[in-house]
């Protein structure tokens, strides 16, 4: 869009709501979340969602016209661009089959090889390798702090669409402030790995049905310098992930099965929120969670809602 955000003031589809019939992303309890997402629906008719980064919109939704009267009315106020169907966003790239949507970010990881000069490197089978425990690494030689810092940060973005390299990037986020050549070599292991899946990504199956799969995991004393847990979760929507996370517990478990039962704490609160999230996208079918860890392995309707809550508090104390 011509416009910019700065001229369009902080809430820019303010107007969008008023006289589209749209409304922002809430909560349960009403409070505003989200001002980049939209919901116009009408059972009868169909429904559409509009998502907003500072100038670029996508329109997604079975109701064609609404979808067309919705482009004219952001045309006539911002002066919009029609890019048609979906292909290109955010340095994502997508792609129909007859099995779904796939979404990659190929070009975007051809790019962090080249900006490395790792273009022509050997691939590698494993982002890292097995067991590797990085620590501070104080005898080891420094390397260039913004050029690590521009890698890992190029490879936080990367895990928009690969889950695969999330523990590893974790890992490596830690030592930004004062890396060490361990650390740079660990971070070249992940683009050798990158070089041997470059066009990897995610597929959206067309019919993967609508059951919510978890699986969790913790990695115990898995930091040997704070000695702090890691927890690992990824959750699958129709059998494909819709979300994941890597990343060090607050407090250090004294066991095994306390860094578990963190794990799914952790696990089962963002089961709640993609639960809020579907029924916000007021989705009228039945969503089935099932959550697999190395401790316990449940499964409950959404609407258990309150049997789920209470589960949740258990795990936390």
């Amino acid at each position: 869009m011509s416009e910019s955000p700065d001229q369009m003031g902080i809430t820019p589809f303010d107007q969008l709501t008023v006289l589209n019939g749209y409304s922002c992303l809430t909560r349960q309890a009403g409070h505003l979340v989200d001002r980049n997402q939209f919901s116009n629906r009408h059972f009868t008719i169909g429904k559409v969602e509009v998502l907003i980064y500072v100038d670029d919109v996508i329109l997604v939704g079975n109701d064609a016209n609404k979808i067309s009267e919705t482009k004219s009315f952001l045309n006539k106020r911002f002066s919009i661009k029609d890019l048609r169907n979906l292909k290109y966003f955010l340095g994502i790239e997508v792609a129909r089959t007859e099995e779904g949507m796939v979404l990659s970010q190929r070009k975007y990881t051809l790019d962090i090889l080249e900006d490395a000069g790792m273009l022509g490197c050997h691939p590698s089978p494993m982002p890292m390798e097995q067991n590797l425990k990085l620590g501070i690494g104080e005898e080891e030689d420094r390397v260039d702090a913004n050029h690590y810092r521009r890698l890992i940060g190029r490879l936080f973005y990367l895990q928009a669409t690969r889950p695969d390299v999330a523990y590893s990037v974790s890992i490596l986020s830690q030592f930004v402030a004062n890396p060490r050549q361990t650390h740079l070599d660990a971070a070249l292991r992940v683009l050798r790995y990158l070089k041997a899946t470059t066009g990897q990504g995610i597929l959206l199956p067309k019919k993967g049905g609508s059951n919510l799969v978890a699986y969790t995991d913790s990695d115990w004393l898995g930091c040997p310098i704070t000695r702090r847990s890691r927890t690992e979760y990824l959750l699958l929507l129709g059998g494909a992930p819709v979300s994941w996370k890597s990343k060090k517990q607050s407090v250090v478990s004294q066991s095994s099965a306390e860094a578990e039962y963190r794990a799914m704490a952790t696990t089962v609160s963002e089961i709640l929120w993609m639960r809020w999230l579907l029924k916000d996208q007021e989705n009228n079918i039945p969503i089935v969670f099932f959550t697999y860890c190395n401790l316990v392995v449940f499964c409950c309707c959404w609407v258990m809602y309150n049997s789920i809550g209470q589960i949740v508090d258990g795990l936390a104390q």
